[in-house]
């Protein structure tokens, strides 16, 4: 979690520059996106056995990286990149419903790595597109 936490900042970083045409909104977003990576990597140092400091980070984590999704999200809308905007607020809505679902299995691991799937495919998607973009 903590290398993953490293990698999503960088990306967030690398990023950002295509949020320019919303600026204030898209560095929220991004700003916040940071934030929840680095609560991330928090729950990576912060084992469940440390109790109060991994709950927190846990929580901030999967209430963070939801509304930086939802903000960039709304970046992206704003900026007439509709299909991104929308990828990209269902990817922060499907975080949450996954984490509202009653599962099962009572461990709440499983429902964590569920509910982080999402931000995986959105920071794949994205990837692959900064990969795809010609050189500036």
């Amino acid at each position: 979690l903590i290398v993953d936490a490293v990698l999503a900042i960088a990306f967030a970083v690398g990023f950002a520059p295509t949020l320019s045409s919303r600026r204030r909104l898209g560095r929220l977003g991004i700003a916040v996106l940071i934030l929840g990576a680095f609560a991330m990597g928090l729950v990576g140092i912060f084992p469940r056995t440390c109790g109060a400091p991994h709950t927190y980070s846990a929580a901030f984590f999967f209430v963070l990286v939801p509304l930086g999704l939802f903000i960039i999200g709304s970046a992206q809308l704003a900026s007439s990149r509709v299909a991104s905007g929308l990828f990209t607020f269902a990817c922060g809505v499907l975080m949450v419903v996954v984490q509202l679902i009653p599962w099962p299995w009572g461990d709440r691991a499983i429902t964590q790595l569920l509910a982080g799937f999402p931000l995986s495919l959105w920071l794949f998607v994205f990837g692959v597109r900064l990969l795809r973009a010609p050189a500036s």
